[in-house]
């Protein structure tokens, strides 16, 4: 944007990591950045959203309110699960678009929303933070200083829902359209069936759930570090796990990769 004009910011979910982490940081860049449209399910939510922006902000329950109005730049996308509809209405409205992981659940999917915004001449990026963290760059110069590269372990600690969350003042509604959340659902596993075929449940939502939910940012630091990324794991183990079972907790994960070049992965997701 030329000279001082701010970005004009639409946000597509209110919940917990919009209210926590997106707006926040946009109250914090609000040099270059302003909320002008909020929109969630739960109308109480966006309500309330949109009362604590400055400025006069609009509240919407639909995304496709956010996309069509014309005082919106660029979208931040913070729905759960997917994101691929609401990447392409976006894109297609001529909007930039920032989302959460996971942007989509299939390769194909990924791959046409690239080409979209190439198409369009917008912006579309995923907000893997890890890219961005200042450690990131420090061990990447310090790589080509240690001799050659044998092993890439990666552990990670994962904290429960609620010792993340659960002190946090997040306002919450219980008005969402629930047949909206119902065909969100089928979509993304609609989606995993293209890319996994038929699968029993509980493997479906580990790969919907921890690989591209929150494993998936492993490998995006292993991006900005300038690692090889594993193109298939030679071994996975996951405990306690039982594939047949929908709705578990999330189990510990044990993966290992060839790399090439004599590099091994070491991945756990404990």
């Amino acid at each position: 944007m030329a000279g001082t004009e701010r970005l004009r910011v639409g946000v597509i979910g209110c919940g917990l990591i919009a209210q926590v982490v997106h707006l926040p940081n946009l109250a914090r860049l609000a040099d270059r950045y302003e909320v002008v449209h909020v929109c969630d399910l739960s109308a109480t939510v966006a309500r309330t959203v949109a009362a604590r922006q400055p400025g006069s902000v609009r509240a919407s329950t639909d995304w496709r309110d956010v996309v069509a109005d014309p005082a919106v730049d660029a979208v931040i996308i913070l729905t759960p699960g997917a994101h691929g509809p609401i990447a392409t209405g976006a894109l297609e409205a001529g909007k930039h678009v920032m989302s959460e992981k996971p942007l989509c659940v299939t390769q194909a999917e990924a791959r046409a929303l690239g080409a979209l915004a190439a198409r369009v001449g917008r912006v579309l990026q995923v907000g893997y933070m890890k890219l961005f963290d200042p450690g990131i760059a420090q061990a990447r110069g310090m790589l080509g200083e240690i001799g050659d590269l044998r092993l890439v372990r990666i552990t990670v600690r994962h904290p429960s829902d609620a010792r993340q969350t659960d002190y946090l003042p997040v306002v919450r509604g219980r008005d969402a359209d629930r047949a909206t959340i119902a065909a969100a659902e089928a979509y993304e596993v609609a989606r995993e069936r293209e890319a996994l075929g038929e699968v029993p449940a509980g493997i479906g939502e580990l790969y919907r759930g921890v690989l591209i939910g929150s494993v998936i940012h492993e490998l995006s630091a292993m991006r900005g570090l300038g690692l090889p990324l594993p193109a298939r794991f030679d071994l996975v183990r996951a405990w306690p796990f039982d594939p047949t079972a929908a709705g578990a907790e999330p189990p510990a994960l044990l993966a290992v990769a060839d790399l090439g070049g004599g590099v091994t992965l070491d991945l756990s997701w404990l």
